[in-house]
């Protein structure tokens, strides 16, 4: 299941909306779940349902008139919200840490420190990782762009020796200035990896699907946009983790007015809206789907 956290939420009404929400529809707790937060939670689920339990037989049994038994729901509404208030505090307090942890003091002294010399030997895999540019326009700023991204990964990332994929539909005079005597960039068509079945229609949400279809691609990569770029020396632990898994994704989220976009993600928006209401969020769709 997938959430869909949108900036309405920064409102206190939606933000307790949500976390009842949440602590009600799974009062169950993971093993993994820390014993503090899940004590904390436990105590107010208790509270919560207690009131809920009242206002909901004020609407059943009540014999008072309309009126009154608006009046008394508002005041058990309101107890509720300040329950879940009182919860949001209490768990900012115990989630308030200065202290790192010591595999996070080793990744801020690796990352503090590279000045791009040789890698330890549990890196060397990342050598020859493969970096990936999608470029669905070729207008001179978004070249610009992508000659400042090439040039930084030449000069902060010492120790890449891997393939440079640059995914373009058509190949324009304004990529005439790549090096042709570099063997790591290598120009790539969407038809070369993405199934036929396509008819050469294709947009970055089809092309991303496929990239791992891409001849010689490594097994893991880099997906850049042309915008982004390194302006220090970068030690991979920068871009994986210990166990080699990537920490970011530097896409970007979908918009509505996207018109390229799938019959089946607005499916899941619609299922969204129908879930939690057609009002819980009064702007555009703009949150990355993952």
């Amino acid at each position: 299941m997938i959430y869909n956290l949108n900036d309405k939420y920064n409102t206190n009404k939606s933000l307790f909306e949500f976390t009842e929400y949440m602590i009600t529809r799974y009062p169950e707790n993971n093993t993994f779940e820390k014993k503090n937060y899940v004590n904390l939670e436990k105590k107010y689920l208790y509270k919560l349902q207690y009131v809920n339990r009242i206002i909901k037989n004020i609407d059943c049994y009540s014999n008072e008139n309309k009126m009154n038994r608006n009046f008394e729901k508002m005041f058990f509404n309101k107890k509720n919200m300040n329950y879940l208030k009182e919860y949001l505090e209490e768990k900012n307090k115990i989630s308030y840490n200065h202290n790192i942890s010591a595999m996070e003091k080793e990744e801020f002294e690796m990352l503090f420190n590279y000045g791009g010399g040789e890698l330890e030997p549990e890196w060397e895999w990342v050598k020859n990782i493969s970096i990936v540019y999608i470029i669905t326009e070729n207008e001179n700023k978004i070249i610009n762009e992508l000659k400042y991204s090439l040039r930084s990964i030449e000069r902060f990332l010492p120790w890449f020796f891997g393939s440079i994929f640059i995914i373009v539909q058509k190949i324009t005079n304004n990529l005439s200035w790549l090096n042709k005597n570099n063997h790591q960039i290598k120009i790539t068509n969407p038809k070369d990896f993405v199934p036929i079945k396509f008819n050469g229609h294709y947009n970055r949400e089809i092309i991303e699907m496929y990239l791992d279809k891409i001849p010689s691609i490594s097994e893991r990569f880099i997906l850049l946009n042309q915008e982004q770029y390194f302006k220090h020396f970068i030690h991979p632990i920068f871009l994986f983790n210990k166990d080699f898994f990537p920490k970011y994704n530097y896409d970007y989220g979908f918009y509505q007015n996207n018109t390229n976009l799938s019959e089946s993600f607005f499916n899941t928006y619609e299922l969204i809206k129908e879930i939690f209401g057609a009002n819980y969020n009064n702007k555009n769709l703009n949150s990355t789907f993952i």
